[in-house]
């Protein structure tokens, strides 16, 4: 087989070679170089794709070739040079962008159908006084018979389209017959003298018995016509608006046009006319909702049972009702329009019921919407419906249910309302146990809470789950907490009367230690936030009167201590945190009676909350306590008349707490510090308020303290490092010192500074502590930098960049071994402790 890539031929003139050669000794052509190694590199790769080529098959038929046999044998063109000449596969069509062809002939026909009618009509205003009778009649039956003949003879050919054109225009041109009729007096012997009113009814039934004949007629055959199936449902619907007029009763023609629908919708599914059936059942649909309106408009604000019923005025209502509810019998309907038709119908009759009632005052009213939920929840509980159906329900028991959660949100409200007010007087404790509260205004009658409640929950449960057993077994589940909200429900009745604080406070408490009970019986954790939210109640309801405070408050600090013992986090952190708050007001509340001045007041709760602290080393506890502490001693803080001896003595204790509690607790070490800075802060305080300024005064004395406690902790652990246990002492002891030089730098002060940043300096080079050189030698840079500050001006300006000079050259001079010293100093000092 021939190679494209043959190094002993020429790949040009294809001459023998005997290399090594530069050239072709033929044609000239270069044999070396990039371009030739690239040339036969791509001859190579040719030679392998003829192969691989080859092994998959010779092709089934080749073009003839002609051999040249008198010139040199040519080298073969590579395959991937040939341009390709045989046609690419057929594919199908791509899509065409465009109307196609049978929306074309569509909106060539609807045109042309307009154009015919338009036509007819101006021919008939323009012609029809210059015509007989004979005439007009000829040409109005002409024309019409013409276009139905065309459309039956399109419709048999498969012509579907051009049929329901024509068809459209038959029916248009026999309205122009009907109104010419009518106008030339041939109707006045069979209906009389039409008026406007009675032609739209005789037109739109005319038209519409036609065209729903004409679609009835069409079924037998292979084709059918849609557009006489819709024009003919459209010109029955249209018949209400001629029927309101010859009646002169809207109510009667919507009622009337409704039920013709509805009845034609159901003969129309049968026969299979699918649009004209949707088309009526819109139409009964929109004249039901005028009926409704119609209805609502005959009742005025002061509706009454003898208007509704005995005068005849609600009976477009209860027919509404019936109307929207005729689909439920339609079983072709999906369910969802039969859902909302029966919903609908409820919502109505509900409604109905209701309306007469609506002024009689509010208790009449809750109590007729009360029984007529209840007699939803009966058809719930004796129909069982499933989920499918249960949304028909929702808008009526929404309606019934309405009126009643206003009435109890409004009740609830004044319930409140008239416990805040027993406040208003003097306030917070300023009555004793028997205090009772006002009266709540209230047009409904108290006692409608609880019934009100309940039935709204049985309403919520009925609709929510899916079987009615399950609410049962719900009850029987929650009994407890049920229980307990029913009774919180009476309370709340109680509080619309003048009954004593320490009646609801007494209920409030006993509900939420059932619920604390129950919950902690049936591991229920919600129930726990339930019993919080009735106890924060209970002690709201308890702020008039000092004792009853305290009623609450202890068994509070007993069920937040009890608390703390359970294993579920949910419950043990809350009550980690409302322990020290319960136990701050309790003591805060027992000081008030015990008529302790507010300013000694605080002593107590720090005392009590700081123990709690140390004693149960928690987070979460802790936290509390620390809130609690601040606002209670800034309250008898500011009461004080001596604010600074007052402060004083609170940052004293608790720093004392602090520190008692890092000494107690191995966890809590870090808090000596805390209370450290809280003792000193005492101090200073106190030094402030005897007049003395001097900054030694209050930084000494912590700063021996912290010193001793350094250094005792250095003899505990060796180990240990000496800027850790030293630093802050020392850097107490120095930094203020070095900061009130900056007045005074010429003092004694600053000497004495001196002495002693020397002294640690030494003394940390001597024992080999890193705390005492890094502070000294810190803060007796600063302090020769301050000292030479006010002898810096007097010297001339010469003399400095002079110095300067040869101190930068003495640098550069003996820059290596100077960096060799820092090192090693600075390895030095790293290495002490």
């Amino acid at each position: 087989m021939p190679r494209y890539a043959d190094p002993r031929r020429c790949p040009d003139c294809t001459q023998p070679l005997n290399p090594p050669l530069v050239t072709c000794p033929t044609c000239g052509l270069l044999l070396v170089g990039p371009d030739a190694s690239a040339l036969f590199a791509t001859l190579t790769r040719a030679d392998e794709l003829l192969g691989r080529l080859r092994s998959q098959g010779a092709p089934t038929s080749a073009a003839p070739t002609t051999a040249d046999t008198t010139g040199p044998p040519t080298t073969a063109v590579p395959s991937t040079a040939i341009p390709s000449i045989t046609p690419p596969p057929l594919t199908p069509d791509a899509p065409r962008s465009g109307l196609a062809g049978l929306s074309v002939q569509r909106i060539l026909l609807g045109l042309g159908a307009l154009c015919l009618l338009v036509a007819a009509l101006t021919f008939l205003v323009v012609a029809w006084s210059f015509l007989g009778i004979g005439g007009r009649t000829a040409i109005l039956v002409a024309l019409t018979v013409t276009a139905a003949v065309l459309s039956w003879q399109l419709l048999k050919r498969g012509l579907r389209t051009a049929a329901e054109a024509l068809a459209t225009v038959a029916l248009g041109l026999l309205t122009l017959d009907l109104l010419g009729a009518e106008n030339a007096g041939w109707t006045e012997p069979l209906f009389g003298d039409l008026s406007s009113a009675g032609l739209v009814l005789f037109i739109s039934l005319t038209i519409g018995a036609t065209a729903l004949a004409t679609a009835v007629a069409t079924l037998r055959g292979t084709h059918r016509l849609l557009s006489p199936e819709i024009i003919g449902a459209l010109a029955v619907t249209t018949a209400g608006i001629g029927l309101a007029g010859v009646w002169d009763s809207v109510a009667l023609a919507s009622a009337a046009t409704a039920v013709a629908l509805l009845a034609l919708a159901q003969g129309a599914h049968r026969l299979g006319l699918r649009f004209a059936a949707w088309i009526s059942l819109g139409g009964a649909a929109l004249w039901a909702c005028v009926l409704l309106t119609d209805g609502l408009f005959r009742i005025d604000d002061a509706v009454s049972l003898r208007q509704l019923w005995l005068e005849g005025d609600g009976w477009p209502l209860a027919v509404a009702a019936a109307l929207f509810a005729t689909p439920l019998v339609m079983r072709w309907l999906p369910r969802v329009i039969r859902v909302g038709s029966v919903s609908a119908a409820a919502t109505i009759a509900t409604g109905t019921v209701l309306l007469p009632v609506i002024d009689e005052g509010q208790t009449a009213a809750a109590l007729a919407c009360l029984a007529v939920l209840a007699g939803w929840l009966c058809v719930v509980i004796v129909w069982k419906p499933t989920q499918a159906w249960k949304p028909a329900l929702i808008a009526p028991v929404l309606t019934a249910g309405a009126f009643p959660l206003v009435v109890l949100l409004e009740l609830t409200g004044t319930a409140a309302a008239s416990v805040v007010e027993a406040l208003e007087p003097e306030g917070i404790w300023s009555a004793g146990v028997g205090v009772t509260h006002a009266v709540g205004s209230t047009d409904a009658h108290p006692l409608l809470i609880a019934p009100i409640l309940a039935l709204l929950g049985l309403a919520v449960g009925l609709l929510m789950v899916r079987e009615p057993g399950r609410v049962v077994s719900f009850v029987r589940q929650y009994a407890v907490p049920l229980g307990v909200l029913l009774g919180l429900a009476l309370l709340t009745s109680a509080a619309l009367y003048a009954v004593p604080v320490a009646l609801l406070v007494v209920g409030l408490l006993a509900a939420a230690g059932v619920l604390a009970w129950w919950a902690n019986q049936a591991q229920q954790t919600p129930a726990y936030g339930a019993a919080v939210v009735v106890g924060l109640a209970a002690l709201a309801t308890a702020l008039p009167s000092a004792w009853l405070t305290l009623a609450v408050l202890l068994p509070a600090v007993a069920a937040s201590a009890f608390a703390m013992r359970a294993r579920s986090p949910i419950v043990r952190n809350p009550a980690e945190v409302f322990l020290p708050l319960v136990s701050a007001a309790l003591l805060w509340t027992l000081a008030e009676i015990a008529s302790l001045d507010v300013v000694w007041r605080a002593a107590p709760v720090l005392v009590c909350v700081g123990v709690l602290a140390v004693v149960q080393p928690r987070i979460t506890l802790e936290s509390a306590a620390a809130v609690v502490a601040v606002f209670a001693s800034l309250f008898s803080i500011a009461s004080a008349d001596d604010t600074a001896v007052a402060l004083a003595v609170h940052l004293t204790l608790a720093g004392a707490l602090v520190t008692t509690s890092s000494l107690v607790n191995a966890r809590r070490r870090w808090l000596g510090w805390v209370g450290g800075l809280l003792l000193a802060a005492a101090t200073w305080v106190r030094l402030w308020d005897l007049g003395v300024s001097a900054p030694e005064a209050y930084t000494m004395p912590s700063a021996l303290a912290l010193a001793g406690v350094g250094l005792w902790h250095l003899r505990k652990h060796p180990e240990a490092s000496t800027r850790l246990a030293l630093g802050p002492a020392l850097t107490l002891a120095t930094v203020p010192s070095l900061l009130a030089t900056l007045d005074d730098p010429i003092s004694w002060r600053a000497v004495l500074l001196g002495v002693g940043c020397l002294g640690l300096v030494l003394a940390g080079v001597q024992l080999r502590w890193s705390a005492p050189v890094v502070v000294g030698a810190i803060v007796g840079s600063v302090l020769v930098v301050l000292e030479a500050a006010p002898y810096t001006g007097s010297v001339p300006p010469w003399v400095l960049i002079g110095l300067a000079g040869v101190t930068l050259v003495g640098v550069g001079i003996t820059w290596e071994s100077r960096l060799r010293n820092i090192q090693s100093a600075a390895a030095y000092v790293a290495r002490l402790r």
